[in-house]
């Protein structure tokens, strides 16, 4: 579910590592960086890589929770609809 709203989003580059998620491309305007912040305050977009960073969880299920509502502030942030 993730993947595909991400997809939605513009993201061709999905990953888990370290505990982060990246994601990228993502392309946000200044709205956009702040409708992310507001849905997921620990987001971090990397203007420059066209990237979001999203610290999440090390357990398995938490680390879903993390990701789908990371997902879900993506999709948000770009106004796409999933």
């Amino acid at each position: 579910r993730a993947r595909i709203k991400l997809g939605a989003a513009g993201a061709r580059a999905v990953s888990v590592r370290g505990g982060r998620l990246r994601v990228a491309p993502i392309e946000l305007d200044s709205a956009g960086v702040r409708e992310l912040r507001e849905r997921v305050p620990e987001a971090i977009y990397e203007s420059g890589r066209s990237q979001v960073v999203v610290r999440v969880a090390e357990e398995a299920k938490a680390r879903f929770v993390d990701i789908l509502a990371a997902a879900d502030g993506v999709l948000a942030a770009t106004g796409a609809r999933g």
